[in-house]
């Protein structure tokens, strides 16, 4: 099966278009495999991966934490880096491991308001969500699992497949204005990512006492850092990355 018709059974079928592209198919199949159109279909298959592969460096090299939050302190401002930030929402970026087993995101109550952590995979594809319009707003478990693990969960813990093993998170949450961001500031704090152990031993103290704080704790999920810069400093700037290329 050629690079073309692997892409389009997986892009294609999945995506709940395959009505309108089905009689395209034999075409495709039909298309002579020459060298060119070969190293097109590669191209077009393995750029996601190479410059999703450059982000995870970058973020990397600056010094930011694995299967952590890193966040804004700040609401943006013209002056900010990025791709068209909103001026009533603050942001939080991760790159996710998930080689050593599931990570477990665990994120609070948030009562009205709206936030949403966007899940990446390694295609640029949005494999999943988790936030108010997905999942509620209620305090949850939701463990981001790797395609090679296989064990069983912890109850309360709802899994979230991953196409690939190294994923990045965007975490978004609405701000009413800067009187609001005090709160907002506590709710992002409680954004956490940890391991399956970490989350039963955090479960397991919550059930039995309530006062147990998790931030005064080596075992618990570690909050999310605020950070000063911009959280969207692992991307490269807009006009750089434009001109990257991976061959």
């Amino acid at each position: 099966m050629s690079v073309s018709q692997w892409i389009t059974r997986r892009g294609v079928l999945r995506s709940g278009l395959a009505a309108a592209f089905v009689p395209s198919l034999p075409a495709l199949a039909n298309t002579p495999e020459t060298p060119e159109t070969l190293a097109h279909d590669a191209y077009i298959w393995g750029y996601p991966l190479v410059m999703f592969g450059r982000y995870l460096d970058t973020y990397k090299a600056q010094g930011n934490p694995i299967n952590r939050f890193v966040v804004q302190s700040a609401l943006s401002t013209p002056a900010t880096p990025g791709g068209g930030p909103n001026v009533d929402t603050i942001y939080g970026y991760s790159w996710l491991d998930l080689r050593g087993g599931p990570q477990v995101l665990h994120v609070p109550d948030v009562g009205d308001r709206y936030y949403s952590i966007q899940l990446i995979d390694m295609y640029g594809d949005c494999f999943a969500y988790v936030g108010r319009r997905a999942t509620g707003t209620k305090a949850g478990a939701y463990a981001i699992v790797g395609p090679d693990w296989k064990g069983t969960l912890p109850a309360g813990v709802k899994a979230v497949p991953a196409p690939t093993n190294d994923v990045m998170t965007f975490a978004r949450t609405f701000v009413a204005d800067e009187a609001d961001m005090p709160a907002v500031r506590a709710i992002q704090g409680q954004y956490a990512f940890g391991d399956l152990g970490i989350s039963q031993r955090r479960r397991g103290r919550r059930s039995q006492s309530r006062r147990c704080s998790c931030r005064r704790s080596s075992t618990c999920p570690r909050p999310a850092p605020a950070i000063s810069t911009n959280c969207a400093s692992g991307w490269p700037p807009i006009r750089r990355a434009a001109a990257m290329s991976p061959i």
